[in-house]
């Protein structure tokens, strides 16, 4: 009875317009943690890459006893962690974005934000560009580090 109750209601023009501010705060919210957290993520993940190439007032900086090649491998599986972390915040971010197309759908025509795929271009700035970059960015790491490895720096 009470899903059947659930099924029939439906909600104002200006009921959707509220309900898809709280998804927009939402998305803002999600998209600065998404955005904060991966460049923290690349900068402390490039500092540790070079840590080893450090040198303190031509001193050596050597803070644990260990090969290179193995810290080298330390660093790969670190970053391939720090990518999974990064895209489980984007898909997080798409489930965001999803919610609010769906919920500006219901709204009537004249109401409705304009759809990114509608522009001439619209189609490259679709929310899997977030996983794009993101992916780029750690790939990026992910090559220095192997060319360190390589070359045995």
């Amino acid at each position: 009875m009470k899903s059947e109750n659930l099924e029939q209601q439906t909600l104002t023009n200006q009921e959707l317009i509220s309900l898809l501010g709280v998804y927009l705060e939402d998305f803002k919210h999600r998209n600065n943690i998404l955005w904060g957290n991966t460049f923290k993520l690349f900068y402390a993940a490039l500092l540790i890459i070079l840590l080893p190439t450090v040198y303190v007032a031509k001193v050596e900086f050597i803070f644990l006893p260990m090969p290179t090649e193995l810290y080298r491998a330390v660093c790969f599986v670190m970053l391939l962690a720090i990518l999974y972390v990064v895209a489980g915040y984007a898909k997080r971010l798409e489930c965001c974005t999803e919610t609010y197309k769906k919920m500006n759908e219901k709204l009537p025509k004249e109401y409705q934000r304009k759809d990114i795929l509608e522009l001439k271009f619209g189609k490259y700035f679709l929310p899997r560009t977030s996983y794009l970059l993101a992916f780029l960015m750690f790939f990026m790491l992910i090559v220095i580090n192997a060319l360190f490895m390589f070359y045995g720096i």
